[in-house]
């Protein structure tokens, strides 16, 4: 009876992250579709319509800002870690932390690699 609250808690998160993304995927899903029927027709596409549409490319620094998010939340692991007085704490969220960690300094790389020219 006592897990009933973190579960709650956990779940409630999950659906939100599920809703926002399902309403999404549908929105764009839609919005293809619209093109799709359009060029059937013939109909003449340009980029009023498509971004009429809602359709948006995505900006040159995403990878920059997701990496620097997800560089972020590794030092608030690696920062709550050192608050943990047990050893086995501590190794434990530096282990969780190291994943938002690596794949942060990839997004980074990315950036740096290609999406750095296009500003």
């Amino acid at each position: 009876m006592e897990a009933i609250g973190p579960i709650a808690l956990f779940a409630a998160v999950a659906a939100i992250v599920w809703i926002v993304f399902h309403n999404k995927t549908k929105s764009q899903k839609q919005s293809f579709e619209i093109i799709e029927k359009m060029v059937d027709r013939g109909d003449k596409i340009d980029e009023e319509t498509v971004k009429a549409l809602g359709v948006r490319p995505a900006p040159a620094e995403r990878d920059l800002k997701i990496g620097m998010i997800l560089v972020a939340i590794a030092c608030g692991f690696f920062i709550f870690a050192g608050m943990i007085p047990e050893e086995e704490g501590q190794i434990a969220l530096r282990g969780i932390g190291s994943f938002p960690l690596l794949v942060g300094l990839v997004y980074c790389a990315f950036w740096l690699m290609f999406g750095r020219n296009k500003f």
